[in-house]
């Protein structure tokens, strides 16, 4: 792979742009203070945090994302893999949670609690008192003032998926205000959750790239990405059809004029 990768010869290697031993394919993110050292193949869908140093010869596949501060020297990254924070590999393969090391031809398989299992102790945090602030606003501007003020609209209102989104999201927010659930989705484990960190964004996504976005969120979570989901989601809801669930598509398509 290295070999073809550093003289491709009369073969085309999977990119879509190439400058100078460097291929890329479409939708790669990297962003500022990313050291690359040539050669490099990237392909698409891949995201690459602050602080990220790849060298020595590095092949990441679709749908990737490493996280900040981490170093890969010589390795191989294959598809629908996150590597989290502060992490080195050297001569290295790796594929989900599965690390090879080509030298000793052993494979190891790592099993990261803090990429996608559930905190085993609730604690009070900030972001708790945020989720919690929010889903109140929500209910207190969405809730009884909706209804009354779109009474009177209720039959043109049924042809819009605004209508759907505002009678059948919200009893979600109940559970945010309970605890029983998140207000954003927060790691691959939550099942219980209002929005998505990807439905923020009016482009189809299929749903490896989706769980890569909640995994870009569990690391990266924060007030700003919290309200930003929020605001951004209602506002998609509130115009795109196809922002709803496929359920809620197939009971507008379906419903009797």
């Amino acid at each position: 792979n290295f070999h073809l990768l550093e003289k491709p010869g009369i073969y085309n290697l999977p990119g879509y742009s190439s400058s100078d031993g460097c291929v890329f394919g479409m939708d790669v993110l990297i962003l500022p203070g990313c050291e690359l050292e040539k050669p490099v193949l990237i392909q698409d869908n891949v995201r690459l945090e602050r602080g990220v140093a790849l060298n020595g010869g590095v092949i990441i596949g679709q749908e990737v994302l490493v996280n900040e501060n981490t170093r890969l020297e010589h390795s191989i990254v294959l598809h629908h893999t996150c590597i989290g924070k502060h992490m080195f590999f050297r001569n290295k393969i790796i594929d989900g949670n599965r690390v090879i090391d080509v030298p000793s031809k052993t494979l190891v398989e790592l099993d990261d609690a803090f990429l996608s299992g559930h905190a085993k102790v609730k604690v009070i945090n900030i972001f708790a008192v945020i989720e919690f602030l929010i889903a109140l606003l929500l209910l207190c501007i969405g809730g009884l003032p909706l209804y009354l003020i779109t009474r009177p609209f209720r039959k043109l209102l049924e042809k819009r998926a605004f209508f759907f989104f505002a009678f059948q999201i919200y009893p979600k927010c109940f559970q945010v205000l309970i605890g029983k659930a998140h207000l954003v989705r927060y790691g691959l484990q939550d099942n219980n959750y209002v929005f998505r960190f990807s439905d923020q964004w009016l482009l189809h996504q299929d749903e490896h790239q989706r769980q890569m976005d909640d995994i870009y969120f569990y690391y990266n979570r924060s007030v700003a990405n919290i309200w930003r989901t929020v605001v951004l989601s209602l506002v998609k809801r509130l115009f795109v059809l196809s922002a709803l669930p496929s359920d809620r598509r197939e009971t507008l398509a379906g419903k009797p004029k």
